[in-house]
């Protein structure tokens, strides 16, 4: 069990990657992001309705704090969403604004540890700061200059052949 939450995560990474992938195709394509993002709820409400169903938890009694806090996790989750997924459709390569959002490890590691009583060791925030340098980078290559990239001859050359055809 204890490898289980690498797994799970591991799972995470390549579906919400798709996921990403496929949103960012069908705003591109014309379509509202928060017309996507209303069809991708649509379905998250069916499969929960039907979890729940199946499951049936009897211990849940929600009070009002948490409600509200339910409350708040939805707004915080719809407007980064809309904000992400404008992002990956105006970006010149999606995967540079998923790696920014890809930040959100660190965020969430900070806050935990602030507020939810968690611990980092060394390793772990050399590693935040790598990802923080990571992004920089990418940061500053996005507001090179759009040089036109070296093209190889082999390269060069097939595309000419695939022109005159």
């Amino acid at each position: 069990m204890k490898g289980t939450w690498f797994l799970l995560s591991a799972s995470s990474l390549f579906l919400f990657s798709a996921m990403a992938t496929l949103i960012t195709y069908v705003v591109r394509r014309g379509y509202p992001t928060y017309f996507v993002l209303l069809g991708l709820s649509v379905v998250l409400v069916v499969f929960y309705s039907i979890e729940l169903a199946v499951y049936k938890p009897t211990h849940l009694r929600p009070d009002m704090h948490i409600w509200l806090l339910l409350g708040l996790i939805g707004i915080l989750s719809a407007l980064g969403n809309l904000a992400l997924y404008k992002a990956t459709s105006i970006a010149p390569n999606p995967g540079l604004a998923v790696a920014v959002n890809g930040l959100q490890a660190g965020v969430v590691a900070l806050l935990s540890v602030r507020f939810l009583g968690s611990s980092l060791n060394k390793v772990q925030v050399i590693g935040l700061f790598l990802g923080l340098a990571a992004i920089i980078v990418l940061g500053i290559g996005s507001r090179m200059s759009k040089a036109s990239p070296k093209v190889s001859p082999t390269l060069k050359a097939a595309t000419q052949i695939h022109k005159t055809e």
